[in-house]
């Protein structure tokens, strides 16, 4: 069954993630295919979260279970500001996962200022 294939590869990459975060992060599963991911602690120049997100992306794209097809993952992220509200973080992350998946989906978006989508 079509809905059972979905689950199993909703479950894998669950799995996926769960296993390469550090502890100090928190996933969990937002709606449907969407999860949301906060990096915690230790985020700097030499880890800073696009390296951090973009070996997840490889991970993820590397999942190979019978009987699943495969499958990509398209991600958006913005950086913590303590002066912004956590639901206009979590927007602007989600505007990035749009700007991802509008240009061509399978790869890792930063949210800027300057996203501007066409009216398409």
């Amino acid at each position: 069954m079509v809905h059972d294939i979905g689950d199993r590869a909703i479950r894998a990459f669950a799995h996926c993630l769960s296993q390469n975060i550090r502890k100090s992060d928190i996933a969990f599963r937002w709606g449907g295919e969407d999860f949301l991911l906060i990096l915690r602690e230790g985020i700097s120049e030499e880890m800073n979260p696009f390296l951090i997100l973009e070996s997840l992306r490889r991970r993820i794209q590397a999942i190979d279970i019978i009987d699943i097809p495969k499958f990509t993952v398209s991600i958006g992220y913005c950086d913590y500001d303590d002066n912004v509200d956590v639901k206009e973080l979590i927007s602007k992350a989600d505007l990035a996962l749009y700007e991802s998946k509008r240009t061509g989906r399978n790869k890792v978006t930063r949210y800027k200022d300057s996203i501007i989508f066409a009216n398409t």
